[in-house]
């Protein structure tokens, strides 16, 4: 049993299906929402709301390259087309330096429609206007003069009343202004794209004139600095020997040469000082190698007979002496040219050195020059390009068309009404929902029968009689009637669900109070009874003991104290109470300081329900609600089948589940359920049953 209820509630979620009922039974909630919806937003564009008026200028944009120039034009060139410097054109004219040239220019201070405070109120708004005006921070701290809070919150309401609007791919700018009067849009529309065009003419009349005297202090202070410069160049031109590059080349050629020189004469100065060196180490008496080393033609010539002749030996060595003699001599001239030309070399390097960096500074003072005069030419020329354009600066933009007389735009009346009934259907729709959501009831045999698993065994209508002894003589009166239809057909439904027998003791309860089980024991035991059937009805609801008001009042009938008799079947003929009009022989139980539980739990209890199963056909026991009292659970161990009354829309999903949870410990003792009070006019709202159908026949 537990595992049909999970599957009952795994499979009782809030479906499409669900959505669309609720939608559908509400329809009527839903449409008399959206209709009162809609007329109210009649009222409102018709009566409340006063018309609104728009109208709108064009403007172009003067579009300009991206490239930076170096002149004068970037004073006057047009605006760049990029995406930033369009927003920041749209935020210069919704700004309010702007808007408040505006007010000032139209006088929208004296304006009720954009001044609040001489427009008309009422005692409300001015008790509003007083309070948060003394509380807000503003007045709290350093408040403004009157005048200039008054001028702020103009400039505040015509910028909400202004909108501008750059459309996709162009250039253009779409100034819209709304008011309540079409004339006064126009005017302010037209104000406004004069005032934006005329801005534009005053910032480059601005810049040029700042450009202007910046141009005239640079011209000035660059003339200075190039007459100190050419008075520098010239000193430094006076100076110098060497004033051009070729003048440098030459005497740098100069001094290359006398290095040569010298190098020359180093070189021959050593070749001698080596072959004086050499000759000084041959032997004096190795007359051959002297010879040979000398290579003299007077040698060569005393050389054979210096064997032969002393004499010869004797001039032989005073020739060699003599040349010695002449080659120190040469030496000592070539020291001397070689010394000379050092000397010469070092003054003319440190000259030349000096030189250069003379001709180095000549050079950079000249290119100071030359470029002071350049970008003073150059600002000169930028000075005469700047005034020239004062007084001839034009607008970025240019008026396309002004604004016409204003259109209405507010309130769109047929929107607001289509609006306004579709927000009274969506208020419908979602108390509908809502509803749907919240509710934990149920609304059908179906939707009962799905949950708990068991069979729905009929539908009792909802009965309502002053006193519960009418309700069997309505069913008399009325045999066909709804009621009494339902009646018979629960009757059979226990029947077929017993495989043809009948449970013999039928145990009625319900989850809590007031959910019809007590009505529904009454009219199945009679229903028993109306058939020849022996009936015996069982009141063991001992705490209230309704069930005694069907025989004529409470204390009208003798009760049974199950714990002071003998458990004898003749005491429980005795005291039960048979009546006529309906066939029931009707027991109850004494409900005194015994709890009911004790005397349900007794011995006694059970033997006289063996004592009435030995002398009737059906045994109908009405139970206390089996969430309350634990009575109910007792009771069912001795019944065949249990009957569960579940009041409609009413008993809680949960409240079922745990009634049969409770009566989980006996193996399929749970019959069926009844669905009670059934009201047969909402049911058929919600889409299910029948039962004014009935009236047919």
């Amino acid at each position: 049993m537990t595992d049909r209820l999970n599957d009952a509630n795994n499979g009782s979620g809030f479906s499409a299906h669900d959505i669309i009922s609720a939608l559908w039974r509400e329809r009527f909630l839903i449409s008399s929402s959206a209709t009162v919806f809609a007329l109210l937003g009649v009222v409102w564009t018709f009566s409340v709301q006063a018309p609104r008026y728009q109208s709108t200028a064009n403007l172009v944009v003067q579009t300009s390259s991206q490239a930076i120039s170096s002149d004068i034009e970037r004073v006057v060139s047009g605006i760049s087309t990029d995406e930033v410097s369009i927003n920041t054109e749209i935020s210069i004219i919704t700004s309010r330096a702007l808007l408040g040239s505006l007010v000032d220019e139209l006088n929208l201070q004296s304006d009720p429609e954009f001044n609040s405070e001489i427009r008309n109120k009422n005692v409300f708004k001015k008790v509003r206007d007083w309070i948060e005006d003394k509380t807000s921070e503003r007045s709290l701290a350093n408040p403004l003069s009157n005048s200039e809070v008054s001028r702020n919150n103009v400039i505040a309401s015509i910028g909400d009343a202004i909108s501008v609007r750059n459309p996709r791919n162009t250039y253009i700018f779409e100034l819209s202004a709304t008011s309540l009067d079409p004339e006064k849009a126009k005017v302010i529309v037209n104000t406004l794209s004069d005032l934006y065009v005329k801005r534009q003419i005053d910032v480059k009349f601005d810049a040029t004139e700042s450009a202007v005297e910046w141009l005239a202090e640079r011209v000035s202070e660059l003339e200075e600095d190039l007459k100190v410069q050419e008075t520098e160049l010239d000193l430094a031109l006076q100076n110098s020997e060497v004033t051009t590059e070729e003048e440098r080349e030459f005497f740098a050629a100069r001094l290359g040469d006398m290095r040569s020189r010298l190098g020359d004469a180093e070189e021959e100065f050593m070749r001698i000082q080596n072959l004086i060196n050499e000759a000084y180490e041959i032997p004096p008496s190795s007359l051959r190698e002297q010879a040979e080393f000398w290579d003299d033609a007077v040698l060569n010539g005393l050389f054979p007979r210096v064997q032969e002749s002393e004499n010869a030996k004797i001039e032989f060595q005073t020739r060699v002496t003599s040349l010695i003699k002449d080659y120190q001599g040469e030496l000592s001239r070539r020291e001397a040219q070689k010394n000379s030309l050092s000397s010469a070399v070092d003054e003319m390097s440190e000259k030349f050195l000096d030189q250069s960096q003379k001709f180095s500074d000549l050079q950079q003072r000249q290119r100071e020059f030359e470029s002071t005069r350049v970008l003073y030419e150059s600002f000169l020329t930028r000075l005469k390009e700047a005034s020239v354009q004062r007084g001839v600066q034009q607008a970025d933009s240019q008026i396309l068309s002004y604004g016409t007389i204003g259109d209405r735009v507010s309130p769109r009346r047929k929107l607001v009404v289509a609006l306004s009934a579709f927000i009274g259907a969506a208020i419908g729709a979602f108390y509908a929902l809502t509803m749907q959501l919240i509710y934990s009831g149920f609304r059908s045999s179906g939707e009962l029968e799905a949950w708990s698993g068991k069979p729905v065994i009929g539908e009792i209508p909802m009965t309502s009689f002053g006193q519960r002894s009418e309700l069997l003589k309505y069913i008399k009166d009325n045999p066909t009637s709804h009621l009494a239809e339902t009646i018979r057909d629960i009757k059979s439904r226990i029947s077929l669900s017993s495989s043809g027998v009948p449970p013999k003791v039928q145990m009625y309860t319900s989850c809590l109070p007031g959910e019809g089980k007590t009505t529904a024991s009454f009219l199945i035991a009679a229903q028993y009874a109306s058939t020849g059937s022996r009936v015996a009805l069982l009141d063991c609801d001992m705490r209230r003991r309704t069930l005694q008001e069907y025989f004529g009042g409470r204390d009208t009938v003798a009760s049974l104290d199950l714990m002071q008799c003998e458990g004898k079947c003749e005491e429980f003929r005795e005291v039960a109470h048979y009546d006529s009009s309906t066939g029931i022989n009707f027991l109850s139980f004494s409900s005194n300081k015994i709890s009911p539980v004790d005397q349900i739990s007794s011995e006694n209890f059970s033997k006289m329900i063996d004592c009435l199963r030995s002398e009737y056909d059906y045994i109908i026991i009405d139970t206390p609600p089996a969430l309350l009292v634990s009575e109910s659970h007792l009771i069912a161990s001795h019944a065949d089948a249990v009957f569960i009354s579940v009041r409609w829309n009413s008993t809680k999903k949960s409240e079922v589940r745990e009634v049969m949870k409770k009566f989980a410990h006996v193996d399929d003792i749970i019959g069926g359920t009844i669905l009670n009070m059934v009201v047969d006019r909402k049911m058929e709202k919600y889409g299910y049953g029948y039962g004014r159908a009935y009236g047919y026949y």
